[in-house]
């Protein structure tokens, strides 16, 4: 089974989920978490609404860097 290194957590005593990249919310609010990690969900009511609009962001970087990549290809 691979490890999940990233996706929606719901830490200690958090209210709300928040998404991790190796250990780290997107937000910056909580650190060092190594919780069991959820893909996919990115919608839910739940979900910390600072950690929604970074990974937002952090898609259409990725985007924008796979684009690049396809013409620099070409």
């Amino acid at each position: 089974m691979a490890d999940i290194k990233e996706g929606w957590g719901f830490p200690g005593t958090s209210k709300k989920a928040h998404y991790f990249v190796d250990s780290m919310s997107l937000c910056r609010k909580w650190g060092f978490y190594y919780g069991s990690l959820e893909q996919g969900n990115d919608d839910s009511p739940d979900n910390c609404a600072a950690c929604i609009r970074e990974l937002a962001k952090r898609k259409v970087k990725q985007r924008r860097q796979n684009a690049k990549e396809v013409l620099d290809e070409s």
